[in-house]
């Protein structure tokens, strides 16, 4: 089990052993926001330094990668279907890096006018993202990541998504409410 911390560091738990803290990494410089496991085992992590850090979880957590684009903060990073990996940023943008071409971003994503706090792939492959700016997009993941609608309704930070059992998404914000939306019918 991994954590990130806003003392710059990634701590690593061993559930075996009562979650004995095993390892402590230390490469980032700023506050460590988000943290997946990729799809080949490697661990992902975004900081509020501006970057991204790719670990490689079979050599003692070995960094891999440092993907640098992104003038702002790292808030959340996800990896698509296909295996790319999406990050959003407080700088109002998506980025979509290539994870089968040592890590190039490939595309930079705007529209937004705020933080980007939450990325989801839809169960269609469509990405949905949520901001600070109190909307959801929806991006067309098969057509470059076209920019498909905007789902208005909230009237604050739109701070989480998730994909229901039935298609719908759920979005939670700072305006005390959580939203249901019929995804379906949006393009």
């Amino acid at each position: 089990m991994a954590s990130g911390s806003s003392d710059h560091t990634i701590r690593i738990f061993q559930p075996h052993n009562n979650f004995k803290c095993i390892l402590t990494l230390e490469e980032h410089t700023y506050s460590v926001n988000t943290l997946i496991q990729l799809s080949d085992g490697r661990l992902a992590s975004g900081s509020k330094d501006d970057s991204i850090i790719v670990w490689n979880t079979n050599e003692v957590f070995k960094v891999t990668h440092r993907l640098k684009g992104h003038t702002s903060g790292v808030i959340i990073i996800s990896q698509i279907e296909d295996g790319r990996l999406t990050s959003g940023s407080l700088d109002q943008t998506i980025r979509i890096w290539n994870t089968q071409d040592d890590f190039k971003c490939s595309l930079t994503i705007s529209g937004h006018v705020g933080y980007i706090w939450s990325l989801l792939q839809l169960n269609d492959g469509r990405l949905a993202s949520s901001s600070y700016d109190s909307t959801i997009r929806i991006w067309d993941t098969k057509k470059n990541f076209e920019f498909r609608s905007i789902l208005h309704g909230h009237t604050n930070s739109v701070n989480c998504l998730i994909q229901l059992n039935d298609g719908r998404i759920a979005s939670g914000s700072y305006d005390k409410s959580i939203r249901i939306w019929k995804v379906n019918k949006f393009n």
